[in-house]
């Protein structure tokens, strides 16, 4: 019984500690709760965390591919560049505009894969991932899968649990914001995704 509560609690803060750093997809999930509202930012944060899960499922049953190598300079590059292109186009977006416009039906599932794409080749993640998971020793449990299949379910809940808290508070929050503080956040939230981005890449070259 103590064994299977380690393992809950070691999942739980791990997936909680890979989501917290507020780095490009935090911003990305803030952005998206102020301007399109608390369910856009869930499926963003649903997305987060199943990209997530991904990396646990792959390092818990020490499964080689290509994401987990963190000098993969490719993959971290593309995933890089994506995120600039985002965060361009969010600093040239007018908040103020899409609101004003006709309502009309958005794809929650288009949040979703576009989040769950961005964490999975996000250049930041895939560092973590691998020095959290060879730091952590999760080679004590290699030899019972049921405690590898509880230590990835408590990384989901853990995920979850933090882009949940996070998505509910900043849109408790939400309607003290101004239009034109919209513009804003807009702005400064383009601008430190796109600077992330281009921090995580010129480390591409440094590590």
């Amino acid at each position: 019984m103590g064994t299977i509560l380690l393992v809950i609690l070691e999942g739980v803060i791990l997936g909680i500690s890979v989501s917290a750093p507020v780095g490009p997809i935090g911003v990305l999930c803030i952005q998206r709760t102020l301007n399109k509202g608390r369910n856009f930012g869930l499926v963003s944060g649903i997305g987060a965390a199943l990209a997530d899960t991904f990396y646990a499922v792959l390092a818990a049953f020490g499964i080689s591919f290509v994401v987990l190598d963190p000098h993969n300079y490719a993959f971290r590059l593309i995933g890089g560049t994506i995120l600039i292109v985002v965060g361009v186009k969010m600093f040239f977006t007018d908040p103020i505009a899409q609101i004003r416009k006709p309502t009309r039906k958005r794809s929650y599932l288009g949040y979703f894969a576009s989040t769950f794409f961005l964490t999975l080749t996000n250049p930041l993640t895939v560092v973590f991932f691998a020095a959290s998971f060879a730091t952590l020793g999760l080679t004590k449990y290699s030899g019972h899968p049921s405690y590898l299949v509880l230590m990835v379910i408590s990384v989901l809940v853990g995920a979850l649990l933090w882009w949940f808290s996070l998505v509910f508070t900043i849109n408790a929050f939400r309607k003290k914001f101004r239009l034109r503080s919209l513009w804003w956040i807009n702005k400064i939230s383009g601008l430190l995704i796109a600077l992330l981005a281009v921090v995580s890449i010129i480390f591409l070259f440094v590590d």
